[in-house]
């Protein structure tokens, strides 16, 4: 039986069943922008320096990131990019 507990920090398996599930609806899991973000951030720049490379402001990064996060499933922007990669929706660095 699942608890709450299970759902705010699901299995990895999680991840790829809702991949899975994105694909099959043809909605992306991610849209480009919160990949964008994610990538940049994954490559150590800062919320201001993504923005500047961007070219959106950095509460735009932030919310694109936000919304990344809460589709992952993650709590922290490291962990989203962790989930983001292991789903191969980063490209290889």
């Amino acid at each position: 039986m699942l608890t709450s507990a299970d759902w705010r920090h699901p299995p990895e398996s999680m991840f790829f069943i809702m991949a899975n599930n994105a694909n099959r609806r043809n909605t992306p899991l991610l849209t480009a922008r919160q990949k964008a973000c994610l990538q940049l951030t994954a490559e150590g720049l800062t919320a201001q320096a993504v923005a500047h490379q961007l070219g959106i402001s950095v509460r735009m990064v932030r919310w694109h990131l936000q919304q990344a996060r809460q589709r992952l499933g993650a709590s922290s922007s490291a962990q989203a990019v962790l989930l983001a990669s292991k789903l191969g929706l980063l490209e290889e660095q």
